[in-house]
């Protein structure tokens, strides 16, 4: 089993990955360090505790300005591509469906005949930027986007 850091090395590894993050993000404030390094005090931890979340408060809305920045310009969609959305758009999550399962609901609900050629050559290319995904076996559904605000990760909690 480890031994647990001491007090001092934890401030040490702390004041190391704030540096780090602190390289990256230069609009960052200055780091809070300890008055006597060799025996921090709760106040240091407390203070540097407090840098992190702030810190993270930043990078959050750099990584929101980036995804908008960079978000893909969707196309309007034809209106076969727009049946075939709304459909797979009403799935409950963790479903999906196979091109002929699409092509029977299309059939039943809309009247419509379609061949999967309709499907694989005009409709599927369209649905790509508006997160279709498919897995062999199991069918067609559309990845929801994370939001921005959603870290995909377990924030630090002070």
């Amino acid at each position: 089993m480890a031994k647990p850091h001491s007090n001092k090395e934890q401030l040490k590894i702390a004041t190391e990955v704030a540096l780090d993050i602190r390289a990256v993000y230069h609009d960052l404030q200055n780091i809070p360090l300890a008055e006597n390094p060799d025996c921090p005090t709760d106040e240091d931890f407390i203070r540097l505790g407090q840098w992190f979340l702030d810190a993270n408060t930043v990078i959050k809305a750099e990584i929101a300005r980036w995804r908008a920045d960079h978000r893909p310009k969707l196309e309007p969609l034809s209106k076969n591509a727009q049946i075939v959305y709304d459909l797979l758009d009403k799935l409950p999550p963790h479903k999906a469906l196979r091109a002929s399962e699409i092509l029977d609901a299309v059939s039943e609900t809309y009247g419509k005949e379609w061949d999967e050629k309709e499907l694989y050559a005009r409709v599927f290319p369209q649905l790509r930027p508006y997160g279709l995904t498919n897995k062999r076996r199991f069918g067609y559904w559309l990845e929801k986007q994370k939001s921005a605000d959603t870290p995909s990760y377990t924030p630090f909690c002070g």
